[in-house]
């Protein structure tokens, strides 16, 4: 993940702040799906609610929740 390359230019949406937040590989609410995998890694698993506008995400040791793509909870 962080080899060669400016890691910034391939995820041009990401603020300073998230980035802050990425590389101490924590969570802060409102985090996209993408930065939250970016910190911490893919989860074990995936649950999409039936209007799939609600996922929960699944690890060993943390659950996190998103609504729309941002995390709301974790």
């Amino acid at each position: 993940l962080f080899g060669f390359g400016n890691i910034h230019q391939k995820y041009p949406d990401i603020t300073e702040e998230h980035w802050e937040t990425i590389s101490k590989r924590e969570l802060k609410d409102g985090m996209s799906a993408e930065e939250c995998r970016l910190s911490i890694g893919n989860p074990i698993e995936i649950r999409l609610k039936k209007d799939t506008r609600f996922e929960t995400w699944f690890y060993n040791d943390r659950t996190l929740k998103f609504e729309n793509g941002t995390l709301q909870r974790f």
